[in-house]
C-alpha cells in the first residue's frame, strides 16, 4: 500500500513538473513573441512616418516645380528661350532624381515590414509544432512509466527531451532566424533547419511508438 502512495506520488509531482514547465514555455513564447510585435510596431510607425515625409516632400515638390516655371517664364522673357530651356531642364532632372530617391526609400520600408511579418509567422508556427510534439513524447513517456516500464525499457527520459529542446531553442536563436534591431534584418536558410528539427523529433516519435508496441506484445505473451 505505501509503494502505493510512494508511486502516486511521483506520479502527481511529474504531472506538476510538466504543467509548471509547460507554462514556463509558454511565457517564454509569449515574451518573444511579444518583443517581435513590438517591433513591428515600430516599423509601421516608422513606416508611417515616412509616408507622411514623402506627401510633405511632393507637395514641396510641387511648389518647387511651380516656382521654377515661374522663373523659367521670367528668364525667358529676360535672356531668351534657350537659356530658360536649360534651367528648365536641370531642374527637371533634379525633381525626377528626388522623387526617384524617395521611392526606392519607400519601396525598401515595406520590403521590411514584409519580410518581418513573415518571419514573425513562422516563427510562430514552428513554436506551436515543437510544442504539440513535446506533449506527445511526455504523453507517451508518462504511459510508460503508467505500465510499470523501466528507464532501460522506456528508453526516452526526460533529461534527453529537456536536452533536445535546449539544443534545438539555442540553433535556432543563434542561426536560423534573427531580428538584431529594426533597422536590419537577417534571414537565414530557416525552412532547412526546421525542417531536420521535424525529421528529429518524428524519430524520436516513432521510437517512443515502437516501445511501447514492443512492450504491450510482450505483455500479451506473458
Amino acid at each position: 500500500m505505501e509503494d502505493i502512495d510512494n508511486l502516486l506520488r511521483a506520479y502527481d509531482e511529474e504531472i506538476q513538473k510538466i504543467q509548471r514547465i509547460s507554462r514556463d514555455h509558454s511565457r517564454r513564447i509569449f515574451e518573444e513573441n511579444e518583443k517581435l510585435m513590438a517591433e513591428l510596431d515600430a516599423k509601421r510607425k516608422e513606416l508611417d512616418l515616412r509616408r507622411k515625409q514623402v506627401d510633405m516632400l511632393a507637395v514641396q515638390n510641387k511648389i518647387d516645380t511651380r516656382k521654377l516655371d515661374l522663373k523659367k517664364q521670367k528668364n525667358a522673357r529676360k535672356d531668351g528661350s534657350q537659356l530658360a530651356s536649360m534651367e528648365q531642364k536641370k531642374a527637371d532632372e533634379n525633381v525626377l532624381g528626388l522623387v526617384e530617391e524617395q521611392k526606392r526609400e519607400k519601396e525598401a520600408a515595406l520590403r521590411k515590414i514584409l519580410q518581418l511579418e513573415k518571419q514573425l509567422a513562422a516563427k510562430q508556427k514552428l513554436e506551436l509544432e515543437i510544442q504539440q510534439l513535446r506533449g506527445q513524447l511526455q504523453v507517451m513517456k508518462h504511459r510508460g512509466r503508467k505500465r510499470r516500464l523501466s528507464e532501460e525499457e522506456s528508453e526516452i527520459s526526460e533529461s534527453e527531451i529537456d536536452d533536445y529542446e535546449e539544443k534545438f531553442y539555442l540553433h535556432l536563436k543563434d542561426g536560423k532566424l534573427k531580428v538584431k534591431n529594426t533597422d536590419t534584418l537577417y534571414k537565414c536558410p530557416f525552412c532547412a533547419g526546421k525542417k531536420k528539427q521535424d525529421y528529429n523529433y518524428k524519430d524520436l516519435l516513432q521510437h517512443a511508438n515502437g516501445v511501447g508496441t514492443s512492450n504491450r506484445k510482450a505483455k500479451v505473451k506473458a
